[in-house]
């Protein structure tokens, strides 16, 4: 009885660990850099370099979210860079801080386009 137990358990805990390698496998992390650039697996490019090969790797890997490792490092203009190309690709733009994920947040939409003014 406590040996099918540990095997189900041990089975369960391959399945789980399968499943949580083959989700960070479905992200493209991406740190930025001083420079305003950013380095996307041991790689360092510009933005529309980095824009690029995310495209490639949406259609090559079927990626589902770009990940801002460090995003307290980031300037205002490289996570709105990496929001902008989240939208772009229609994939989720997530940060990382000490491996919590969560939504990335724009720190510089784009306001809304002012009503025109109406003569009377």
């Amino acid at each position: 009885m406590i040996k099918r137990f540990l095997l189900i358990t041990l089975s369960a805990l391959g399945i789980l660990s399968a499943t949580a390698a083959f989700a960070s496998d479905e992200r493209a992390f991406v740190t930025p850099e001083k420079d305003g650039q950013f380095t996307i697996e041991r790689q360092k490019m510009p933005k529309n370099q980095l824009l690029a090969y995310l495209a490639d790797l949406q259609e090559r890997k079927h990626i589902t979210a770009v990940v801002l490792k460090r995003a307290s490092n980031a300037t205002d203009m490289q996570k709105h860079l990496i929001k902008e190309m989240g939208d772009h690709l229609k994939i989720e733009a997530l940060s990382d801080e000490s491996g919590d994920l969560k939504p990335l947040v724009d720190p510089t939409p784009i306001a809304p386009a002012a009503a025109p003014a109406s003569s009377s």
